[in-house]
């Protein structure tokens, strides 16, 4: 994914959010305000939603793969003890 995002200093980049905010709010009513104000918070929200669930699938996904990482691990001992075991049986004979 492409960073669409300058690389900007915390200091500017909140410090934007300080200037926009005067400029916006600046020649608007109370009530103006107020609504857009909800509604930037609003689309803060539903960018936090959608990668706090990004982040659950992504930890799922990484969970499942160390799974099946365990998984082979287990077979492939499985099969070296087996091996031995057939080794030994045959050292015997």
């Amino acid at each position: 994914m492409k960073n669409r995002l300058p690389h900007l200093s915390v200091t500017t980049f909140t410090g934007s959010a300080v200037v926009i905010g005067f400029l916006l709010g600046k020649d608007l009513s109370i009530d103006e305000q107020n609504a857009i104000s909800e509604w930037l918070i609003l689309v803060g929200q539903i960018i936090q939603t959608n990668t706090s669930w990004m982040q659950v699938l992504n930890d799922s996904k990484t969970k499942q793969e160390q799974t099946e990482e365990e998984r082979m691990q287990m077979i492939k001992d499985c099969v070296e003890k087996m091996q031995q075991k057939l080794n030994n049986l045959s050292d015997f004979q």
